[in-house]
């Protein structure tokens, strides 16, 4: 049975969708936080090697009664996976990570670059079930705070009724991407497959004062695949999207055609 639960994510130790989690799962399990001490949207499965981590416990940062304790982090949310797992809460690991509520999807091609991703993923590899938690808003500022509070309620209800399941998860996590409606309004939940997408990228040229230049990333997202059973087309129908990736990469069938080729 799951019972204790730790929190981290990638934008920050105050990110208004890690409040959320903390609030509604607060109220019905033993919760720990490990967050990163300020935003680190789109670092990846990058960890901390070279300068060392600083952690400090934030008393006060969350109401004393939904969570037990929390710290802010240095590092990456790889990291704060890392030395709650391996350090922090080594003695007493939690039954469960959740990694969210981040403020933007994380569909498709999205799960590569995504630090909120990567903590889930590296809880796995860790040997702990773990779950990554998104909400699908058209641009950062039109998420509300209704908006995480159900994308929060969503992860109790479903910790609530798969608990077994998610006991058992090995090899694999949840991604989660919930559509930035009205809790009211979602139609439930739907169990998909990442859509084949793309980024058509490119950077802006400018000079800084010196005439020396710099560079601004720009692009768009190409959808290539408009499967029904993708996380992209589901959440825009208005479900939540879960999606069991796995850390498994192999191309088993290019690999054995490459086998019986050779």
């Amino acid at each position: 049975m799951i019972r204790k639960i730790l929190l981290t994510n990638d934008d920050g130790i105050d990110a208004p969708g890690l409040a959320s989690l903390a609030t509604v799962l607060g109220g019905e399990y033993e919760v720990h936080v490990l967050a990163p001490d300020q935003e680190r949207s789109g670092v990846g499965h990058g960890f901390t090697l070279y300068t060392p981590l600083r952690c400090d416990e934030v008393p006060g940062r969350f109401p004393s009664d939904l969570v037990k304790r929390a710290w802010k982090c240095s590092g990456l949310p790889v990291d704060c996976v890392k030395l709650a797992l391996l350090t922090l809460m080594a003695d007493e690991p939690p039954d469960l990570v959740v990694s969210g509520v981040n403020r933007g999807a994380n569909l498709a091609v999205d799960t590569i670059y995504s630090g909120t991703v990567a903590a889930a993923r590296e809880a796995m590899i860790i040997g702990r079930p773990s779950v990554a938690v998104s909400l699908v808003s058209q641009s950062r500022d039109t998420a509300t705070h209704g908006h995480f509070l159900a994308a929060a309620s969503f992860v109790r209800d479903y910790i609530t009724a798969h608990s077994d399941q998610l006991e058992r998860m090995e090899g694999y996590f949840l991604n989660i991407n919930v559509p930035a409606i009205p809790g009211d309004e979602l139609k439930g939940h739907r169990y998909t497959c990442l859509a084949r997408t793309r980024y058509d990228d490119g950077y802006q040229v400018h000079k800084d004062p010196a005439g020396r230049p710099y560079y601004w990333i720009e692009g768009s997202l190409v959808v290539q695949d408009l499967a029904e059973d993708t996380d992209v087309i589901t959440v825009r129908d208005g479900y939540v999207s879960v999606t069991p990736l796995a850390s498994e990469y192999t191309d088993k069938s290019v690999l054995e055609r490459l086998r019986v080729s050779d």
